[in-house]
């Protein structure tokens, strides 16, 4: 099974919920914009990877979608934070959290 997140091109990504279960987490963009970078930020690492996710596909983030493998880990009530860049400029660049819910 794959958890899918709409990410909108005008840059406001917002908080987006996942559940503690092992799945592939796949973040896509409206269809108007693809991916010029996705990345989790706050650690180390190029690509850096939160605590449970690994396998970043494509690894270098850009296209109309990333995804992560996640193991089901606990995410920290904070979440993590993650930031992307569009093929669409104009509208801003993205960022958001991810967390359990």
């Amino acid at each position: 099974m794959t958890k899918k997140i709409n990410l909108p091109c005008n840059g406001n990504g917002g908080n987006k919920s996942i559940k503690k279960a092992a799945d592939t987490v796949t973040f896509e963009t409206s269809g108007t914009c693809t991916f010029t970078g996705f990345n989790f930020t706050g650690g180390a690492g190029n690509p850096y990877y939160p605590s449970g996710f690994s396998n970043k596909t494509p690894c270098d983030g850009v296209g109309a979608s990333v995804s992560y493998s996640y193991d089901g880990t606990v995410i920290p009530e904070a979440g993590y934070p993650f930031e992307y860049t569009t093929t669409a400029p104009e509208l801003g660049n993205g960022s958001g959290t991810i967390k359990n819910g």
